[in-house]
């Protein structure tokens, strides 16, 4: 039994069922005395809030950072995997590949000129004995023949020379300019220069007759070396073919003499009228004359 009230806080006597202060019933149940409350409780200040267990924090935080650290170790272990890699190396060529490089080809020069035109000279060139090897030409600028520039003589003597194919009377000529004389002529054309301008050829025919130009020149057997002296002008890019002469002997002192063999004053004028074309394509070439 309490030994106080329960609400006025009285002693109470051996059991007794009611305070005698305040009438208030005694709770058997109770064994110890309850203290009287507080009046004003809301007074009492706040217990503190209880410290977070050490260790505790943000959940999610956690497995942020966990993510990233696993992110930054896989992209190191992928940066050194690549590291060690060793390049694959080619597969080492085969002997029929080998072959095959070996046999193609290699590509050949291209000629500055057409080699139609070369080959079309050389095949013209060889009906009338000469098998050299062409260089430049002016085939195909003139209906009446060409000219050409030929490599001949033994290996390590090598020289060039100019022939001349007259197609409309089937004559073959080696043909003498001066070199002075040539770039003359070709300065002239580039120029267009004005005027009468000259130029002296040595024209040497194999199988020529004895006609009415027999007396020019001179003789070698069947060989017939004709000098002439052409005169020409330029007249809106072509050479146009002047006053053609002759004299004695293969290098007369002068030459006032006509031709007079149409098939002679042909072979001069083919001269006039292919030798720029020639020269430029030899140029273009390098071919040195």
């Amino acid at each position: 039994m309490p030994k106080f009230c329960s609400k006025c806080g009285a002693p109470l006597p051996e059991n007794t069922k009611f305070c005698q202060n305040c009438g208030h019933p005694v709770t058997p149940a109770a064994n110890e005395p309850q203290q009287p409350q507080a009046a004003h409780p809301q007074n009492q200040p706040a217990a503190p809030a209880p410290a977070p267990a050490k260790g505790s924090g943000n959940p999610a935080a956690k497995i942020g950072l966990a993510v990233l650290a696993l992110a930054l170790i896989g992209f190191g272990g992928y940066k050194f995997y690549l590291s060690r890699q060793v390049p694959a190396k080619a597969p080492a060529p085969t002997k029929q590949t080998e072959k095959a490089q070996k046999e193609e080809p290699a590509p050949e020069k291209e000629d500055t000129q057409s080699n139609t035109s070369l080959d079309a000279a050389k095949k013209a060139a060889a009906e009338h004995g000469f098998t050299g090897k062409v260089l430049a030409t002016s085939y195909g600028h003139n209906d009446k023949g060409f000219l050409f520039i030929e490599e001949y003589g033994d290996k390590g003597m090598m020289d060039t020379r100019i022939i001349e194919i007259d197609t409309q009377n089937n004559r073959a000529a080696w043909v003498h300019v001066n070199s002075k004389e040539l770039e003359n002529l070709f300065r002239s054309f580039i120029n267009s220069s004005r005027g009468t301008l000259s130029l002296t050829a040595r024209f040497e025919i194999e199988n020529d007759s004895h006609d009415r130009d027999g007396n020019a020149g001179s003789w070698r057997g069947t060989t017939h070396t004709l000098p002439v002296l052409c005169k020409y002008t330029i007249n809106s890019g072509t050479v146009e073919p002047g006053m053609l002469t002759t004299g004695a002997s293969s290098h007369p002192y002068t030459m006032k003499t006509p031709l007079y063999e149409q098939k002679n004053v042909d072979l001069a004028n083919l001269l006039l009228e292919d030798l720029y074309v020639l020269l430029d394509e030899a140029q273009k070439n390098n071919v040195k004359i």
